[in-house]
């Protein structure tokens, strides 16, 4: 199970609070779920999948936390956060783990301007 801490919220809800009156209307939340669809074409899709692969160490067809930390010590990236934390922000379904479509977003949207 993941949880989110206060500051998770709060960064979300600054984030989806647009006009900065305190409140989430609907157009905003709208507004923010259609911006975050990004649209891509067949070689990042490809490149996205390669990428998956890579981490999904043992070709189950998810990234667990474990998986995440190694392949990011591998490579000389994990500077000691707690990957659950990281793979919570991206679990949609809440099971503990990205599968693809998370993992997709996940890439996607850490280079939007919402992050």
């Amino acid at each position: 199970m993941c949880l989110l801490t206060t500051n998770d919220l709060e960064r979300i809800f600054e984030k989806l609070d647009m006009n900065g009156d305190g409140y989430v209307s609907l157009e905003e939340l709208k507004w923010f779920l259609d911006k975050t669809v990004i649209e891509i074409d067949e070689e990042v899709e490809s490149d996205l999948v390669k990428a998956f692969k890579v981490f999904d160490l043992d070709g189950d067809g998810f990234i667990s936390s474990q998986e995440l930390e190694c392949v990011l010590k591998r490579l000389g990236l994990w500077n000691g956060k707690d990957c659950k934390n990281m793979i919570c922000y991206y679990d949609t379904n809440f099971d503990g783990q990205l599968e693809f479509e998370e993992f997709k977003n996940m890439m996607l949207l850490t280079t939007s301007s919402f992050h």
